[in-house]
């Protein structure tokens, strides 16, 4: 990953949460083809969660050689898929070797800092549970 770099080796965003846009989350995919740089990025756009701040959720992904299932709390749940391009290469579908994964809380930056930081939100915390993955059988 690292003598790739980013966005060419892809990101996955399993939940991305933004200081300033309260109860709602997104999921993201990144590539070479598709990122925020470029304004490409693909996401599901603000799904609304009101129970966010209060409880835990599952978040999860359903991650097969043709696509990206993004689910909230049931596996049935789905807020956003995306499918493998047709002519798929290294540029929009990095996601046969080594990517990241993450799970963000934006306060600041180009995202998370569009609209100011509000300093009495600290301190912040992310709680997570637990992170498991599951391999499917061939």
């Amino acid at each position: 990953i690292s003598t790739i770099g980013w966005p060419d080796c892809g990101e996955i965003d399993l939940m991305e949460y933004v200081s300033y846009d309260p109860n709602k989350v997104h999921f993201t995919i990144h590539s070479t083809a598709n990122n925020h740089v470029d304004g490409t990025q693909l996401s599901s756009g603000p799904v609304t969660l009101d129970s966010i701040e209060e409880e835990f959720h599952n978040y999860g992904i359903l991650w097969t050689e043709k696509y990206l299932k993004f689910y909230l709390d049931e596996v049935d749940n789905i807020m956003f898929t995306f499918q493998r391009p047709a002519d798929h290469n290294a540029n929009n579908w990095p996601f046969s070797k080594p990517f990241y994964v993450l799970m963000n809380i934006a306060v600041g930056g180009n995202w998370g800092g569009l609209q100011g930081v509000d300093d009495s939100i600290f301190p912040a915390i992310m709680e997570v549970d637990y992170v498991r993955v599951f391999q499917v059988n061939k």
